[in-house]
């Protein structure tokens, strides 16, 4: 693990002279597990841990649970929930997802240890519907006594976003939706946000940043020191077209530290078996982001 500038070529070396095989250094989600993760620092009072986010997250999360979503801690039967959330993050960024029975044994070996929580959170179509339709009336009154041409053209900017917003929940033919979710795993000194997923529809809700908040808040209230925001790309500056690019905008602006790792190293029992499998896998995983692609996932509740 690199924090600090810390040259780890010697445990490299020495892992492949007894017989590892190092994978790469790979820049994103190319094998099992990210290379790179944000690591947050927690170990202080909330408003200061508050404090080193960026100042757009900062600007979110200081306008609250303004649409009144339902956070919460689920169990085990709330994984079908979670993993619908998973499968949409898949569509989107391109990942492949394990099945849902390795979710629900992760879940459950772990939280029976009190070493996981699963966080979801979700939204009540009609009360959105109900709040969206006011914030719509409210903005057209302004509109209409405003006298300033500049502030009526911000309103009117505020109006066809809100518009669309209100468009998008019409469309939704459920009661109610998963916006997003987290299974964390607790250990140590240190919480990790392992798995997770949000919702494709809704995302200017910003469900995930009151997530995420609520996460590190339980963890700085129970003594936990860091949160590891799990996976990133290891590009400072990735491009806008990299799939990935939301995910690491995202946890970057959350303002932990970025973190390098050595890599993935294979040990080798079966050479045949292995040259087979290394084959096989890459044509797996295409045919699984092509079928994912076509899937079409709706939010039954």
């Amino acid at each position: 693990q690199r924090i600090d500038g810390t040259d780890h070529v010697n445990l490299i070396n020495y892992l492949q002279d007894i017989g590892y095989k190092h994978l790469g250094f790979n820049l994103g989600f190319e094998h099992e597990q990210p290379r790179f993760t944000f690591r947050l620092n927690i170990d202080k009072p909330i408003n200061d841990v508050f404090a080193s986010f960026h100042a757009t997250t900062r600007k979110i999360l200081n306008k609250g649970n303004q649409y009144d979503l339902n956070i919460y801690k689920g169990n085990k039967k709330d994984i079908h929930d979670f993993y619908l959330t998973m499968i949409e993050t898949s569509k989107r960024e391109g990942i492949i997802q394990s099945p849902i029975e390795y979710y629900e044994k992760f879940y459950e070996v772990f939280h029976e240890n009190n070493m996981s929580d699963l966080y979801i959170v979700k939204g009540d179509i009609h009360k959105l519907k109900k709040q969206f339709k006011e914030n719509i009336k409210e903005i057209k009154g302004k509109i209409k006594i405003e006298q300033n041409p500049i502030r009526i053209k911000e309103s009117e900017n505020k109006l066809n976003k809100l518009n669309k917003i209100l468009e998008e929940i019409n469309e939704i033919k459920t009661k109610e939706i998963v916006l997003a979710s987290i299974i964390t795993v607790k250990y140590k000194n240190m919480v990790w946000t392992v798995h997770g997923g949000n919702n494709s529809k809704l995302m200017n809700l910003n469900a995930n940043y009151l997530l995420y908040y609520t996460i590190i808040k339980e963890a700085n209230m129970e003594g936990y020191k860091y949160v590891d925001l799990f996976g990133t790309c290891g590009l400072f500056n990735p491009p806008s077209n990299n799939p990935i690019y939301g995910i690491h905008s995202f946890k970057k602006r959350l303002g932990g530290e970025f973190c390098e790792f050595i890599g993935e190293f294979d040990l080798i029992i079966n050479k045949p078996m292995y040259f087979l499998y290394k084959k096989i896998t890459p044509i797996r995983n295409r045919i699984l982001r092509f079928k994912r692609k076509k899937v079409d996932i709706t939010f039954h509740l």
